[in-house]
Order: structure tokens, then sequence, then C-alpha cells
């Protein structure tokens, strides 16, 4: 075990959730690094694992991390890489230390367990041709226009992350492209307050309205059509279009030719 680093998945809101080779790999582990250190505790705590030696891999101190990682490794440390919830390096820190610890030629070992995206998609009733998975989308309303465009494809399956900050701004621009689609949308998964819905984007808004909008969200949709996509060259000359009819105006008024 030593020199090397695990990447353990864990629960992502019931901690009985974690697999006995996850519990096994870090009762055995030197140091755990995590993303949240309190957080990992309260697992660890549950898990009746004391006295680890935890240090931080965050999104805003990864690259150094992944060096602080490596130096470990060197010693004959084993480390153990975690997340708040989930999997790393899934919509989570971990990419740059497993990339810069496999460059520096140490293994890197998975460990799996619990996904929301699998665990949704186990429970959507949805099934398509593709599965793509894009993690959290931009906060930009164009962009995320522009993605939805992009993998709309009859009978594609989209799934993707919401904040609960976001959610409702999603769904509005769902119902605004006008997509024929099954929706299945899960909120805060395996947790005591979990909800999943199923339906239109219409629906599943209206069904949010009688709710408390707290936690994360994962949504799960299979296109039943396909969304008319604008590329830029198309975009750029209904642009061109509009202004000509705008100076057209502009020269008629002053002129008065017609």
């Amino acid at each position: 075990m030593n020199g090397q680093l695990f990447v353990i998945g864990t629960p992502i809101g019931n901690l009985e959730d974690i697999t006995l080779r996850a519990i096994k790999t870090l009762n055995e582990v030197s140091i755990i690094a995590c993303e949240n250190i309190p957080r990992t505790r309260i697992l660890l705590s549950h898990l009746d694992i004391r006295h680890k030696k935890l240090i931080e891999c965050s999104p805003s101190n990864e690259q150094n991390s992944a060096l602080g990682i490596i130096s470990l490794l060197e010693q004959g440390e084993s480390v153990a890489l975690v997340s708040d919830a989930g999997t790393p390096s899934v919509s989570d820190p971990g990419v740059r230390v497993v990339k810069s610890v496999s460059e520096a030629g140490f293994n890197v070992i998975p460990i799996p367990g619990v996904s929301a995206l699998t665990t949704i998609l186990s429970v959507a009733g949805i099934g398509g041709e593709n599965v793509v998975f894009t993690g959290f989308l931009s906060k930009k309303e164009g962009q995320i226009t522009k993605t939805l465009q992009e993998f709309a494809h009859k009978n594609n399956v989209l799934v993707v992350f919401v904040s609960c900050h976001r959610i409702k701004k999603f769904l509005k621009i769902l119902k605004e492209l006008s997509i024929s689609a099954d929706i299945c949308l899960g909120k805060e998964l395996t947790k005591s307050y979990e909800k999943i819905y199923r339906g239109s984007a219409e629906e599943i808004d209206t069904l949010l309205l009688e709710q408390e909008v707290k936690g994360e969200f994962v949504i799960v949709i299979r296109f039943l059509e396909e969304i008319p996509f604008l590329d830029k060259e198309s975009s750029f000359s209904k642009k061109e279009k509009r202004k000509q009819k705008q100076l057209k105006k502009i020269l008629e008024n002053e002129t008065g030719i017609v």
C-alpha cells in the first residue's frame, strides 16, 4: 500500500452508502486528502475511524496539494483522496491530483462508490441511445441554451447537475425552448428529504413551486426531438440583416425614398 494514491468514492448523502473496501482503505492509509476537513471528520467519526491525519485538497489549492501529495508518496506514505460527497474528479476536485501523481510515476487506484449520476439514472426510468453527462452547467443563460442545443438529438439522454440557485432558471430555459422531452429530477438524493420528480419542464416547475428549493439537483432529460441549432455564421447573418433593415428605415425617413 505504501507510495500509492487511492481515489475513494464516499456517500452523497446517506452515510451508510459506502463500500466495505472504501472503509478498509480509509482505515489503512496514512493520510487522507479531502475537499473539506470538517465534513470528512463527520464521515470518519460515523465509521469509527479516528486519529487520521487529514490534509485539504480543495478547488482553491488543488495544484499545490498535488505537489504535497507527491512529496508524501515519495516518502512512502499511502494517501486517500476523497471529496465532500461522491467520487473525486467527477464535478469535484481530483483531476489535477490524479494527473500529477500518475505523471510522477505513482499508482493511482480507484475505490469505486456511490455517484449521483448512476443513482439518478437507476431510478429515472428513462433510456436512450446515448447518455451524455455535463456536470454543472454554465451560469450564463446563453451557454446553457447552447449546451442544450448541442446535445438535444432525438433519443439522447442528457444528465446535468444544477444548484438550488439556478434550478428555476434552467427549467425556464427548457420551457422557452419548447423542448419535447421526458424529464426526471432528483433533489437531495439519498438524504431523508430526497424527492424525485418526473414529467415535462412545465409539470416539474409547477411541483417545485410547492416545495422549498434547497440543495442540489440532478436532472435526466431524454429528448424526443431535436432543438433547431443556430450556428455562429447564420446567427451573424441574421444580425446583419436586422441592421440592414434598420439602416433602410433610417434612409427612408430621411430621404423619403422607398
